[in-house]
C-alpha cells in the first residue's frame, strides 16, 4: 500500500533525476561498442564492488544460468572460423567474439541494478518513478498501479520467497500486515536539471559513437 508523505525529507538529488542518469547508463551500455563499452566497464565495475560487493555478487550468482545459455548460443551457433581448428565442436572466434560483448552488456547491468538498488531504498524509488510517471495521469493511466508491480518486483528482487517464481504462483495473496510505503513530494532543483541534461548528452554522445 502506498500513501503520501509530506514529511520533507531531503536527498542530495531528486530520486527522478537518478533514474533518469540510471536510465541513461543502461543505454549507454547498449549502445557502445568496442573501447567505449570497456572504458565504461572500468568504471562501473569498481563502484559496485568496491561500495556494494555483496549485493553485486548475489545479483550475480542470479544470472549466471542465462550467462552460460548466451556463451552457448552466441560462441557455438554463430558461423565463423573455428576457435581450435580441427576441433569439430569448437566454438568460433566470431561466436566467442559476441558471447564476450553481450555477456559483458548483461553484467554491467546488473552491476547497475545493484549500485541502484544500494543508493536508492524502496520508498526513494517509488518517489522517483511517481514523479517521471505523473504525465500518465494526463491520459488517464495510473502510475499508482504501476508504481505498485514496481515494488512487487522490488520486494522479489531483495527477498525472493522459498522455491523461487513458482511461490508466487501457489501463494499470490499479498500479507495484510504489510507496512505502508511513503511516497515522498519532493522538490526539484537545478542540481537535477543538470544531473538529467548531462545523462541525455551523455546518451546522445553514444547514440553518435555508436552510428
Amino acid at each position: 500500500m502506498i500513501h503520501p508523505d509530506w514529511s520533507g525529507a531531503r536527498f542530495r538529488f531528486h530520486p527522478a533525476s537518478l533514474l533518469i542518469a540510471w536510465v541513461g547508463l543502461v543505454l549507454a551500455v547498449q549502445l557502445l561498442r568496442g573501447a567505449g563499452l570497456m572504458w565504461l566497464g572500468l568504471l562501473i565495475a569498481p563502484v559496485a564492488f568496491g561500495c556494494m560487493p555483496q549485493r553485486a555478487r548475489r545479483l550475480l550468482r542470479r544470472v549466471r544460468y542465462l550467462l552460460v545459455v548466451l556463451l552457448v548460443l552466441f560462441a557455438w551457433f554463430t558461423p565463423g572460423e573455428l576457435a581450435f581448428s580441427g576441433v569439430s565442436i569448437s566454438p568460433t572466434r566470431e561466436g566467442l567474439a559476441l558471447a564476450a560483448v553481450h555477456g559483458g552488456r548483461l553484467v554491467l547491468v546488473v552491476l547497475l541494478a545493484a549500485i541502484l538498488l544500494e543508493g536508492l531504498d524502496a520508498s526513494s524509488l517509488a518517489s522517483g518513478i511517481d514523479f517521471l510517471c505523473r504525465p500518465l495521469r494526463w491520459t488517464g493511466g495510473s502510475p499508482e498501479r504501476l508504481i505498485i508491480r514496481f515494488l512487487l518486483v522490488f520486494q522479489y528482487v531483495e527477498n525472493p520467497p522459498p522455491g523461487g517464481w513458482r511461490a508466487l504462483l501457489k501463494d499470490p495473496a499479498v500479507p495484510l500486515d504489510e507496512p505502508f510505503l511513503a511516497v515522498r513530494s519532493l522538490p526539484w532543483h537545478w542540481r537535477d536539471w543538470m544531473l538529467s541534461c548531462l545523462a541525455m548528452a551523455g546518451l546522445m554522445m553514444c547514440s553518435w559513437e555508436s552510428w
